[in-house]
């Protein structure tokens, strides 16, 4: 059997808040089904992510897993979410452009 190579993909859900329970909701529903709320990189530093965003390593392609996002918002919110994926580093990139 051959491995598949895994990416890191950065979810961020943009949805109408009704409250700090909403977060509270997507967060347990994602941590639970493997999402994370920080990267470690190869020095072992922990990169936290913003509000609203989990990353996810998989084997999975960009659109599984931002079908696969989609409907875990869902049923943490009970509505449909909007979600933006990135690899993460292309997530940084987009948080840098300064530089």
């Amino acid at each position: 059997m051959s491995q598949s190579a895994t990416t890191c993909f950065v979810v961020t859900f943009r949805y109408q808040e009704e409250g700090l329970a909403d977060l509270a909701k997507l967060t347990g529903q994602l941590t639970r089904d493997g999402f994370v709320t920080s990267v470690t990189d190869e020095q072992g530093i922990p990169h936290p992510l913003s509000s609203n965003s989990f990353a996810f390593i998989t084997s999975l392609d960009q659109q599984d897993v931002q079908q696969l996002a989609q409907k875990l918002g869902e049923v943490a919110l009970g509505k449909t979410p909007e979600v933006d994926i990135a690899r993460y580093e292309e997530y940084v990139k987009r948080l840098h452009t300064d530089t």
